[in-house]
């Protein structure tokens, strides 16, 4: 019987070394998924008042003209697009999580979606009408 004993608190240590590595990876994932989640939401928030902002621009012109903005291509490790809804008067940037909404100006029309694959976007202006390339 006490030859057992050592071989038994080898297992046993071995055991409580290989619950504790598990342990530690789950909580170092969950906070790292947590962290991921805010940081993508506030660079979505950023990005949403970088080009409403190149939007007030382009509505201040009196003439037809355009924008080029190089955005991000990913937030989070995954891509987003950026709308511009026509009735409700608002830019969108979503995920497929999560969806920033921002008001724009009721005076004009906005048109169009695009992905944030291209790393940049083209904002043209046409009379009161702006669109999304």
């Amino acid at each position: 019987m006490k030859g057992q004993i050592p071989i038994f608190e080898s297992v046993l240590l071995f055991t409580v070394g290989i619950a504790i590595f598990v342990i530690c990876s789950v909580v170092f994932a969950i906070y790292q998924a947590t962290w991921t989640d805010i940081s993508e939401g506030q660079q979505l928030e950023q990005i949403g008042l970088y080009i409403s902002a190149a939007i007030h621009t382009l509505a201040q012109n009196p003439a037809n003209s355009s924008l080029m903005l190089a955005i991000p291509r990913q937030v989070g490790g995954t891509f987003y697009s950026i709308a511009l809804n026509n009735q409700s008067k608002q830019l969108n940037v979503s995920t497929q999580k999560k969806t920033y909404t921002f008001e724009l100006d009721r005076q004009l029309e906005f048109f169009g979606t695009q992905s944030s694959t291209a790393g940049q976007i083209l904002l043209k202006k046409e009379k009161n009408k702006i669109f999304i390339i």
